[in-house]
């Protein structure tokens, strides 16, 4: 510490603060200084390798302009002659985008102890590491898939895409559903997320259903729109390669029912073959979606 204090200084009428880094978040009125985490950057002899330091303040403190409501610190000290990818600048910028997330801030400022802000840094650490190689390993598979996709590209192979789709989305279908349930916050957003879609795709459904029920005669009823619907949007999250896609009955498919109905009086004047019609209609388009 003698050294450092050597070099920087230790009185606190010559303390002024070092080449720092911040974030900065873009906004319609411009770019906005990110007030809560400061990254403090240094290089000295003192030290023999990187050595890094966080601090979490019990209250905010003014480390001057943009800097006025600090809360999280971290010093970062490094060797003048070190690798360029082990240079402080590096080292800086890594926990300078860590600290920018805010939920970790967020799980970090609910921690009691040095140990239990150790622990969850280490746990965001983890995640992001978890995370990268993922991201490697889908970036590898999709090179990998094009490239098939370029030899095979002559030959005709009836549902190859929705094959190949399921193959690369089979390893993900867990993750998707629990790795965002992680805290109160995230199932509370999905409580709520569930909760609005529910009634939004409920009211519309009673309606459509009245329509569909006039034009059919009550082949199609409110039940039956509600049902399917329900039914379709569970097998689409479950088996589908992008599960955010909300299906529901529109006005155009009100109008198509009742031309398959008109049609189907054709052959039955009480409308009894508008079922198999209907049917047959539907099954005609799934084989056309499975075979392009």
């Amino acid at each position: 510490s003698s050294g450092i204090n050597a070099e920087y200084g230790s009185n606190e009428a010559d303390y002024v603060l070092p080449e720092c880094i911040q974030g900065i978040t873009e906004t319609p009125h411009g770019p906005v200084t990110e007030q809560s985490f400061i990254v403090v950057i240094g290089t000295t002899d003192a030290v023999n390798e990187n050595q890094v330091v966080m601090a979490l303040l019990e209250q905010p403190f003014n480390f001057g302009k943009m800097a006025e409501e600090i809360r999280f610190i971290c010093i970062v000290l490094c060797p003048h002659k070190t690798k360029q990818t082990k240079s402080a600048i590096q080292v800086a910028r890594t926990y300078a985008t860590l600290l920018a997330d805010d939920r970790l801030r967020h799980n970090l400022l609910n921690t009691h102890s040095p140990e239990e802000f150790a622990h969850e840094f280490e746990l965001e650490c983890t995640r992001i590491h978890k995370e990268h190689e993922r991201r490697e390993k889908f970036a590898s598979f999709s090179l990998k898939s094009k490239q098939d996709v370029l030899s095979n590209k002559d030959r005709f192979i009836p549902g190859k895409d929705l094959m190949n789709d399921v193959k690369r989305r089979l390893k993900y279908y867990l993750s998707d559903y629990i790795e965002d349930v992680r805290d109160c916050t995230s199932i509370q957003k999905i409580i709520s997320t569930t909760l609005f879609l529910y009634f939004s795709l409920l009211l519309p459904g009673i309606a459509f259903g009245v329509l569909d029920s006039k034009y059919t005669h009550g082949r199609i009823d409110s039940k039956s729109v509600i049902v399917s619907q329900a039914l379709t949007g569970v097998l689409w999250a479950l088996f589908s390669g992008q599960p955010l896609v909300v299906s529901r009955t529109t006005i155009p498919v009100v109008i198509y029912t009742k031309i398959i109905y008109t049609i189907s009086l054709n052959w039955d004047e009480y409308g009894d073959f508008f079922y198999t019609f209907y049917t047959m209609v539907g099954l005609s388009n799934a084989f056309c979606l499975m075979l392009y």
